[in-house]
């Protein structure tokens, strides 16, 4: 999957209609039953090469939705902190920007949570090729939890090849559709 993920990043550097693309995948989100529904969102901070997470961040903030945030600790291990604003966060070690460990803010996922989940690639039964920490697969596998996965359209595949540990996303949202893998 190296080479998979090295190409992935090469074409997704070379994007040209990101912005565009972005703002329609997270209009697709917030206007999700998903995001209606849910009372607490575990999301990512997006870098350049995913897909912007800015709009759904801000309007879970004003929707008065908790935002929690993942933080990295040692090699596959990743929890969520809630946190009131994105002026909270810091850059972690692997230059992302992430929140400060309190345990008073940490959070774990509930029937009220939906974790929108990065990719740089996904195929049409909901898994993915990852940025290659393998963090979201290792926290999936111990957490029940709607997922969402954020992805552009052409980067959506057919088929992919997952690992045993792999964990498909309940809905992929693309900047032209929604595909539903899991109700």
């Amino acid at each position: 999957m190296d080479a998979d993920r090295g190409a992935l990043l090469r074409r997704r550097r070379s994007m040209t209609d990101k912005p565009e693309k972005d703002r329609r995948i997270q209009e697709a989100f917030l206007e999700s039953e998903l995001y209606r529904d849910c009372g607490k969102i575990f999301i990512y901070i997006s870098t350049a090469v995913e897909v912007c997470t800015d709009m759904i961040v801000e309007r879970a903030f004003s929707d008065g939705r908790e935002v929690c945030v993942p933080f990295c600790e040692k090699p596959g291990k990743m929890s969520f902190f809630a946190v009131r604003s994105i002026d909270e966060l810091r850059i972690g070690r692997f230059g992302v920007p992430e929140p400060v460990p309190l345990a008073e803010n940490e959070r774990f996922p509930d029937e009220d949570t939906v974790v929108a989940v990065p990719g740089l690639s996904f195929d049409e039964n909901g898994f993915r090729i990852g940025f290659g920490g393998g963090f979201y697969d290792r926290y999936l596998q111990r957490n029940d939890v709607k997922t969402i996965g954020l992805c552009y359209d052409e980067f959506v595949e057919h088929r992919l090849s997952p690992s045993p540990h792999d964990v498909p996303v309940d809905i992929i949202i693309t900047d032209k559709r929604n595909i539903i893998i899991k109700e």
